[in-house]
């Protein structure tokens, strides 16, 4: 059973800064996730995500980011699909 509610911070550097930040278990997964799938780092998506958010708090923005991710590269489990970059080109876009 996934615990929603379970949260756990983590101190990453972002933008340069030392900062915490407290997600739920799942989020960090996601994160780590993308950091994978994009050849990446948490600590450079959360750069990304810190630079493109508007008023949101970091740990909000973070949420939205993976949620969107996984919505746009939802595909069956197949990530690779015929026709697609692994390296998608709208995750800029989606780090609001």
């Amino acid at each position: 059973m996934l615990e929603t509610g379970a949260r756990a911070c983590r101190y990453i550097v972002v933008n340069g800064q030392r900062r915490a930040v407290r997600l739920e278990t799942a989020m960090w997964r996601g994160l780590g996730e993308i950091a994978l799938n994009e050849n990446t780092t948490i600590s450079a998506l959360c750069d990304l995500v810190d630079v493109n958010r508007s008023n949101a708090s970091l740990a909000s923005a973070l949420r939205v980011f993976v949620i969107s991710y996984h919505r746009l590269h939802d595909d069956g489990g197949d990530y690779e699909a015929p026709g697609r970059s692994r390296h998608d080109p709208s995750l800029r876009t989606i780090a609001l």
